[in-house]
């Protein structure tokens, strides 16, 4: 076989297992490595607000206990929080909130849900 022949699989194999090897990272959950980042704790607050304004509530975060990022389409985030209410108690909550900035606004973010999780976190 020729040196050029061989040259070429070898391009073509790359141009074959590199892509596929990122689309298989793409859309896989990373875990947050900083929770108190304040690109987090602004993300984190976005929610709990967010949820007050829509709900009428008067939550408080508390803190972020974990979080894990997904990139497909825009980047969304999968909070744990700790967040306390009007009489000061303590809940957990799951939030999700996706971010995708346009060219109207860079910063733009949506809350997607706010529950409480099963208690097997």
């Amino acid at each position: 076989m020729s040196q050029q022949l061989k040259m070429m699989k070898v391009i073509v194999l790359f141009l074959v297992v590199v892509p596929s090897a990122i689309a298989r990272k793409e859309g896989d959950w990373i875990p947050i490595k900083n929770i108190n980042d304040p690109k987090v704790i602004g993300m984190a607050t976005f929610v709990v607000n967010t949820y007050d304004d829509e709900m009428g509530e008067t939550l408080k975060l508390e803190k972020v206990i974990r979080g894990e990022t997904h990139v497909l389409l825009g980047t969304s985030y999968r909070l744990i929080l700790s967040v306390t209410n009007a009489s000061s108690s303590s809940t957990i909550y799951e939030a999700r909130v996706w971010t995708k900035p346009t060219k109207n606004d860079p910063l733009f973010k949506m809350l997607i849900d706010f529950f409480t999780p099963p208690i097997d976190l």
